[in-house]
C-alpha cells in the first residue's frame, strides 16, 4: 500500500514537474520572441527622463510613454520622506506637455501628437503606432504664461486650465471641459478675457459658441450661462407624520403643512 502512494506521489510530481517545464520554455519563448521583435524608440526633450528605450511594434505612443514614466516617476519619490516635499516633487513631474509633441519617424515623416485629446476623445489618430528608430519630441511647458482656462456653464471642476497649442479654438476649450453643462438651458455664449501683452489692460470679448472663436495664450473662457435653481432641494421628515423620510421640496415655496 505505502508503494502505490509513493508511486502515485511520484507520477504526480514527475507530471507537475514536466507542466512547470513547459510553462518555463513557453514563457522563454515569448521573451526571445518580444525581444527579436523589439524596436528602439527615442524620447527627448522635457520629459522626467530621455534617452532610448525598447518597445513592441505593437505598442502605441501613450503606452510608452505612460510606461517611462511610471518607472522613472517611482525612485523620485521613494526617496522622500515627508509629505510636503512628496507632494512639491509629484507636481514637478508631472507637469509635462500632453500637446504639440512631436514624432519624428526614420523617414524622415513629422508627426504632431496630441495625447489630451486622445485622452479625452479616443481618436487614434492622436496616438499613432512606434516604429523602429522613432524619436518622441517633448515641447517645454510653461503653465504660467502658456496657457487657456475655461470656467462656467461646464462639465468638469472650474475653472479647469490645460496647455495651449496655436491653432486652438474655442472648440477645443469646450472639448476639454468635457462639454457644456446640460443642466444650464440656452447656453450660446461666451465671454473671453484677454490681457495686453504687459498684463495692465483686459480686453473681454463676446462671442457665440457657434462661432468657434481662435484662442490665444492666457486666454480665460467664461461659457455664460443663467444661474439655474433647478436642485435636488428636499427636508427629512421624522415621527407621527403622514409622510415620514425624505420629502422633495421647492426652493423656497414649499410650507410646512404640505411637507407634513
Amino acid at each position: 500500500m505505502k508503494k502505490n502512494i509513493m508511486m502515485l506521489f511520484l507520477v504526480s510530481l514527475l507530471g507537475v514537474s514536466q507542466i512547470f517545464g513547459q510553462r518555463e520554455k513557453l514563457l522563454s519563448a515569448d521573451g526571445d520572441q518580444f525581444i527579436s521583435s523589439a524596436i528602439g524608440v527615442t524620447i527627448g526633450g522635457s520629459f522626467i527622463v530621455t534617452g532610448t528605450f525598447q518597445a513592441s511594434p505593437t505598442e502605441r505612443l501613450d503606452n510608452l510613454i505612460t510606461r517611462v514614466y511610471n518607472s522613472a516617476k517611482l525612485p523620485y519619490l521613494s526617496q522622500v520622506r515627508d509629505m510636503d516635499s512628496f507632494q512639491r516633487i509629484n507636481e514637478e513631474v508631472e507637469n509635462y506637455a500632453l500637446r504639440d509633441i512631436k514624432l519624428k519617424r526614420f523617414s524622415g515623416e513629422v508627426l504632431t501628437i496630441d495625447l489630451l485629446k486622445f485622452r479625452m476623445t479616443g481618436d487614434f489618430k492622436h496616438n499613432p503606432y512606434l516604429e523602429n528608430d522613432d524619436v518622441i519630441i517633448f515641447p517645454a511647458y510653461d503653465e504660467e504664461t502658456n496657457f487657456v482656462e475655461i470656467s462656467g456653464a461646464i462639465n468638469v471642476e472650474s475653472p479647469y486650465t490645460f496647455q495651449f497649442v496655436e491653432g486652438d479654438k474655442l472648440s477645443d476649450a469646450i472639448l476639454f471641459a468635457q462639454g457644456i453643462n446640460t443642466a444650464y438651458e440656452r447656453v450660446d455664449s461666451a465671454e473671453i478675457s484677454r490681457l495686453s501683452y504687459d498684463g495692465k489692460t483686459e480686453e473681454k470679448i463676446l462671442v457665440k459658441i457657434s462661432d468657434d472663436y481662435d484662442l490665444e495664450a492666457g486666454d480665460r473662457i467664461r461659457i455664460l450661462a443663467k444661474t439655474t435653481d433647478k436642485k435636488a432641494y428636499s427636508v427629512e421628515v421624522r415621527g407621527e407624520v403622514n409622510k415620514e423620510g425624505i420629502i422633495y421640496i421647492t426652493k423656497d415655496n414649499t410650507t410646512v403643512a404640505e411637507v407634513i
